[in-house]
């Protein structure tokens, strides 16, 4: 995978899809086909994925000894011609956004707290809302601190910035100058 999370760009054929997994089970039975159709030893394949001896023989038997961890079928993968990938689902996605409601982003925050009479500098993760809340009572705070006629000021002030219209700036080029990169 390249750096900025794409696949890398393949000049081979698109990968082929072999099997489409629900489960632990539908996954040994790849593996176990994938290392019978290639007629590979369970040694040999021990050797090629970098396994202790035996290894290969008991995750692959037809009730498996033993069950592959992550790690182990990143090894035991590659040594079988196989890559993993990772597909979205969009039925499983859809239900899951009717299910779940979305996730409040939460933003750090550095905090100066006082203990025995020291500062101590403390970082918090609040969400967006809380931020809002705190945002509103400060504006609140600040209003009620301010005289009328400074309110309006600032009402007045606010009011011209967003009505303001854009300014048109028109670029003319003088013609005793040649354009740059002439």
């Amino acid at each position: 995978m390249e750096a900025n999370g794409q696949p890398e760009a393949s000049t081979h054929e698109p990968a082929k899809v072999l099997a489409t997994l629900d489960g632990f089970d539908d996954l040994h039975h790849v593996l176990r086909r994938r290392a019978d159709e290639l007629q590979l030893a369970r040694l040999t394949i021990d050797q090629a994925a970098g396994l202790t001896r035996g290894h290969a023989a008991k995750l692959l038997a037809p009730v498996p000894i033993k069950r592959a961890s992550l790690e182990t079928l990143f090894f035991l993968a590659p040594a079988l011609g196989l890559r993993l990938a990772v597909v979205e689902d969009a039925e499983a996605l859809a239900q899951i956004k009717q299910r779940y409601p979305e996730r409040e982003i939460c933003v750090g925050m550095r905090a100066v707290t006082r203990r025995n009479g020291r500062h101590a500098r403390k970082n918090n993760e609040v969400s967006l809302r809380h931020m809002r809340r705190i945002a509103r009572a400060g504006g609140d705070a600040r209003a009620r601190a301010l005289t009328r006629a400074q309110r309006s000021a600032s009402a007045r002030k606010a009011a011209k910035a967003r009505w303001r219209k854009p300014r048109v700036v028109e670029i003319i080029r003088q013609p005793d100058r040649p354009p740059k990169g002439a």
